[in-house]
């Protein structure tokens, strides 16, 4: 991750992991 602090970052990514692993 490019943003391990920023907790709204980590939400993001999460989010567009779960899409794309869909």
């Amino acid at each position: 991750m490019l943003c391990i602090t920023n907790r709204c970052c980590i939400k993001y990514m999460t989010i567009v992991e779960r899409v794309m692993n869909s």
